[in-house]
């Protein structure tokens, strides 16, 4: 069962849009794996799981040729076990950070050229048997150039992501990639 409901207002080139939902899963499958030994693996049911929250969303054009946005993400969860004690379990939604927080701009210095920025905050977390996950910031940079060439367009697209070379994991004892160069070239038809 999902709920979302979406306010958007625009006026000129500044746009706002708030977004609370509510998602419920039926018979959620868990691993109970607080405890080492033969229960490690052992699967079950949740009755359901609850997540929900709220999204805000800005975004605004800053001069001709700059846009910026802004993205805040509130959410939460909630567990009916049935049966299962909440002390001997641990359940994959404890990852979801309360609070991610995104800002970008996209600058478009002349027609078929656009640079962007991305910042982004993510709170932190416990992970399975209450090991802590900081939060972590990392900051990606790209580009994107639409080339005329031969009677034929094509896109090529230049990236860094985790600029500063940030250590985060999303995932506990999942290291995330170092800092990660990448460029394509798209042909388009």
């Amino acid at each position: 069962m999902e709920y979302e409901i979406g306010l958007t207002h625009r006026r000129g080139d500044f746009t706002i849009r708030i977004s609370p939902y509510f998602n419920r899963i039926y018979n959620y499958i868990n691993h109970i794996g607080r405890y080492g030994g033969c229960t490690e693996n052992l699967v079950y049911n949740l009755d359901s799981v609850d997540i929900y929250g709220v999204e805000l969303e800005i975004n605004r054009s800053l001069l001709a040729n700059l846009n910026g946005y802004f993205n805040y993400t509130y959410q939460r969860y909630s567990v009916e076990t049935g049966n299962i004690q909440p002390q001997d379990t641990w359940y994959l939604s404890q990852l979801l950070p309360k609070n991610k927080v995104n800002l970008g701009l996209r600058y478009r210095p002349w027609k078929d050229t656009l640079f962007m920025f991305n910042l982004r905050y993510v709170d932190a977390r416990e992970s399975m048997y209450d090991y802590p996950m900081d939060s972590f910031v990392t900051v990606n940079l790209g580009f994107e150039q639409d080339l005329y060439m031969f009677d034929q367009h094509f896109k090529l697209k230049g990236w860094i992501d985790n600029l500063f070379d940030e250590d985060y994991e999303e995932r506990y004892h999942y290291p995330m990639p170092d800092r990660t160069l990448g460029m394509s070239l798209k042909y388009i038809f």
